[in-house]
């Protein structure tokens, strides 16, 4: 997440660890979608070259209620 946010112009909204499923865990960020997709790519390849990533997505506009999902748990 640091390196996300220190590479392109967006807003940490929550970082969310789930120690049930394995200690994994998901970024939200907020921004135009040009610098979430640059944050994403910068986040994805950190986490890739120590072995660490499992999947990225990037959701555009995502519907209100999921938004609340994602940032509200």
């Amino acid at each position: 997440a640091d390196c996300a946010v220190k590479a392109a112009n967006v807003i940490l909204v929550r970082v969310h660890m789930a120690f049930g499923i394995g200690g994994k865990c998901y970024m939200v960020v907020a921004g135009d979608i040009s610098d979430v997709n640059n944050a994403v790519s910068v986040a994805s390849e950190r986490a890739g070259e120590k072995g660490l990533l499992v999947y990225r997505s990037v959701i555009a506009r995502p519907h209100e209620a999921m938004w609340r999902q994602m940032v509200e748990g």
